[in-house]
């Protein structure tokens, strides 16, 4: 199995859905209960100025603190300070675009400041907490803003703050579905009947749902607490793989199977809310607070990765999969790790150290901080076929289903915010906002995108490798080759590797990797730097011509791979022969110079040769990496 380091920490990420009354496009809203009762813990003392979580809880403490919004006061002073919708179509709050971010002023109906009880604070800015006024419908009304100032161009709107929300983390509140296929539609048990039952209730919106993601640098403080120093560009924050886990509740988690020795339903794949993968279950690391389990015969297992990528049954629930393409998996039944016991008893606590269903239950820290844990239980295999016998067949299927998602990023300031104070913030979420779309792309295998350009238009971009240019190429000499790669995409090709690779022997690649960077959209580029090719004089007489494979890797896609036929002449009787480079630069069996090395065993007499040019055979096409045991 492949091992890929771990990223989102799977506690941070908060509720499906958020209890909330209806917008004023919608008749009603979808209501859900609050995920769990929320617990009564002490409140450290609020410190001027000191970060939210640089607080003295113990584990099971911090858990439940970032796991749930704070107090009954602030629910409470929340419902009495609703925000109105003003109706007519026209913007309550000021709002600019700047780039492609659109920046709503907060006002003091959509931003509270409270105590730390959740009770009105009169304080300044940095003697209050500031909370986002979810229970009076805050994020509804900037929603309904943003699609009065942008209009109903989008999947999903996020909504994120210049200051840290000190009620929770991040949610997705679904305003449709119609999809089949996805769970089972009981709405009496919990919160996977959204997936399973078809509703809208988005008043003829184009909207799915809205999602709310707190402030970037939260989710970087967040990182920080646990000695993870990552930046807003790096795939590992838990920037990426926490709007991941929010973007796919519009599908995910609520298959049911059958009971294999009863029959019945169960909900064993399900765990914290009935909402995403039960730590069991082996989801490869599904950014749905999926584990990544290994097993290693008998009853022996290893949780060696956590919360960090799109699994194939992901993938499936999405339309960005067919059922032929997702392959058996398991849970662990009776999970028992002692290793995780361990870490507890290190912490000064006692536990039995069987493997919860969910992280609601006991925090299981993430594989990145402890290393991989050691485990023991019993293998229930579970198949693609399980899924759709207990929760039909997904319609539309993924032939039939879109892969481009446009989602709008809307950013709250505290109020009183100047543009200009927080021109930073909206650089920063910028550059969140892209990074988020190569995640995206490179997280499905390049089978999904997301668009996050306010005017809908994205088409990301494409490496498309055109052609290998070198020059007349004899045994016992080097040569230069230039790649060129064009950009059908929409938006700059900054950065592209390409290897070159053969099978063919006595055939030695002294310059194997070049880098081409900044191709603008439409734009052909070749590299600057070539490859280096030698053929040695063993090569075989009867060997005219020799297989070359071009791949190009860039952040986001898959990578693309062509290959080429390249004609390898005899060597001039007598000597090594040299030849010049498509660049110019004359170049020889031991490097430039064309200094002869050895004998030439298939020689012909000295002649002219015009340059051979690399004839290209096949398009290999955009390659899927899919990481399987």
């Amino acid at each position: 199995m492949l091992i890929r380091r771990t990223r989102a920490l799977p506690f941070t990420t908060l509720m499906l859905a958020a209890l909330m009354a209806a917008p004023a496009h919608a008749q009603q809203r979808w209501l859900l209960d609050e995920l769990d009762v929320r617990p009564d813990i002490p409140n450290p003392a609020l410190v001027e100025g000191a970060p939210l979580f640089e607080r003295s809880l113990s584990p099971e403490e911090y858990r439940a603190w970032v796991t749930h919004p704070p107090s009954r006061k602030l629910d409470e002073l929340a419902r009495a300070n609703p925000v109105p919708r003003l109706g007519g179509g026209n913007p309550q709050f000021a709002a600019e675009t700047v780039g492609d971010i659109l920046v709503v002023d907060g006002t003091s109906q959509t931003v509270l400041s409270v105590n730390q009880d959740g009770s009105a604070c009169t304080g300044g800015p940095n003697q209050c907490y500031k909370v986002l006024n979810h229970q009076g419908r805050a994020v509804d009304r900037i929603v309904e803003d943003a699609l009065d100032v942008l209009g109903d161009n989008y999947d999903m709107i996020v909504v994120w703050t210049t200051f840290e929300d000190y009620s929770g983390g991040a949610y997705y509140s679904p305003l449709r579905n119609d999809i089949q296929g996805l769970g089972k539609c009981n709405q009496s048990q919990g919160q996977d009947a959204i997936f399973g039952c078809m509703f809208d209730q988005s008043g003829g919106l184009n909207l799915q749902g809205e999602i709310f993601m707190n402030s970037v640098d939260m989710w970087m403080q967040t990182d920080q607490q646990m000695g993870l120093g990552y930046t807003e560009d790096d795939f590992e924050s838990q920037i990426y793989s926490t709007l991941a886990q929010e973007s796919a509740h519009r599908w995910l988690v609520g298959f049911h199977i059958n009971d294999p020795d009863t029959g019945a339903d169960s909900t064993a794949l399900l765990g914290r809310d009935r909402s995403h993968w039960n730590l069991k279950v082996d989801a490869n690391g599904s950014v749905m607070d999926g584990l990544d389990w290994e097993h290693n015969g008998g009853s022996n297992f290893e949780i060696v990765g956590d919360n960090d990528t799109y699994s194939p049954l992901d993938l499936y629930a999405m339309g960005l999969a067919s059922p032929d393409e997702v392959e058996p998996f398991f849970i662990v039944k009776n999970a028992f790790s002692q290793d995780l016991k361990d870490i507890y008893r290190s912490w000064g606590q006692n536990i039995s150290g069987y493997i919860p269903d969910g992280n609601d239950e006991l925090f299981v820290p993430p594989v990145e901080l402890t290393g991989p844990l050691a485990a023991t239980g019993t293998l229930q295999e579970v198949t693609i076929d399980d899924i759709i016998t207990t929760n039909r067949a997904r319609v539309p299927s993924a032939a039939n289903s879109p892969k481009e998602f446009k989602q709008a990023f809307v950013l709250v300031t505290y109020p009183g915010e100047s543009q200009s104070s927080i021109s930073n913030k909206v650089e920063q979420l910028e550059l969140v906002r892209t990074v988020w779309e190569q995640w995206f792309a490179a997280k499905t295998g390049g089978r999904g995108t997301v668009c996050t350009a306010l005017d809908g238009v994205c088409r990301p971009a494409q490496p498309e490798i055109r052609d290998l240019r070198m020059g007349e190429w004899k045994r016992g000499e080097t040569v230069d080759a230039f790649v060129s790669i064009s950009n059908p995409g929409g938006r700059m090709l900054e950065s592209a590797t390409a290897r070159i690779s053969t099978a063919q022997g006595f055939i030695t690649l002294e310059q194997d990797s070049v880098t081409i960077t900044n191709v603008d959209a439409g734009q052909l580029k070749e590299s600057g730097t070539p490859f280096r090719l030698r053929a040695e004089n063993d090569l075989p007489c009867s060997v005219t011509s020799v297989p070359l494979t071009v791949t190009v890797e860039t952040a986001g896609n898959a990578p693309v791979s062509r290959q080429f036929s390249v004609s390898v002449g005899e060597c001039t009787a007598g000597q090594g022969g040299s030849s010049t480079s498509s660049g110019g630069v004359a170049v020889g069996p031991g490097g430039a110079g064309g200094i002869p090395v050895g004998p030439c065993r298939c020689a012909s007499p000295a002649a002219e040769g015009a340059p051979l040019m690399a004839l290209a055979l096949l398009g290999l096409g955009t390659l899927l990496r899919r990481r399987r045991k």
